[in-house]
């Protein structure tokens, strides 16, 4: 069995992580990719490293602290890049706090949760500013790293397309 291709889909809270995930498998068969083990596998980032970064920056946390409690994770995704023929860290990040915060609610009222986090306007600079950074540092260790700025007024697919636009491997698979 050959190395796989891998796109692992992470997202801050409200991105719409599962649904993006689940349309780009979608999409991707329809265009005639073939996914699973030893040839393309789209799967979410179960470890929640985008979601660990948000959390980070919400709390004020410094950046070396964060990278201090990422070093499993950034680990994890090096033991990936280097397993996989082609591999892609995709992480969704809603731009609007406002609209992040509302998909955030809907959620927890799906979920019976009674607290969620809300953010304002300046956490949601910090977290934009931590996953710049956390991007140059695995850019560093040779970590193919996308991210995707999220509207409230994007549609699904347009979002599909722009992450397979991204991933110029994908030319050399279909």
């Amino acid at each position: 069995m050959g190395k796989e291709s891998i796109i692992l889909i992470g997202g801050t809270l409200g991105s719409g992580r599962t649904t993006q995930t689940r349309s780009l498998r979608t999409v991707l068969k329809e265009r005639g990719y073939t996914l699973g083990v030893g040839a393309l596998i789209v799967k979410e980032d179960e470890y929640d490293i985008a979601r660990k970064i948000a959390i980070q920056s919400i709390n004020k946390n410094s950046f070396k602290d964060v990278l201090d409690v990422l070093k499993e994770d950034i680990s994890y995704l090096e033991a990936l890049q280097r397993k996989s023929l082609n591999f892609r860290y995709v992480v969704l990040v809603m731009e609007d706090f406002e609209e992040c915060n509302k998909r955030k609610e809907k959620n927890a009222k799906l979920l019976d949760l009674f607290e969620y986090t809300q953010i304002n306007e300046e956490q949601e600079k910090q977290v934009a500013n931590f996953l710049n950074k956390i991007r140059a540092n695995l850019a560093s260790k040779q970590i193919k790293f996308t991210l995707v700025n999220i509207h409230k007024e994007d549609k699904i697919l347009e979002i599909t397309d722009h992450i397979i636009n991204e991933l110029e491997f994908l030319n050399d698979l279909s």
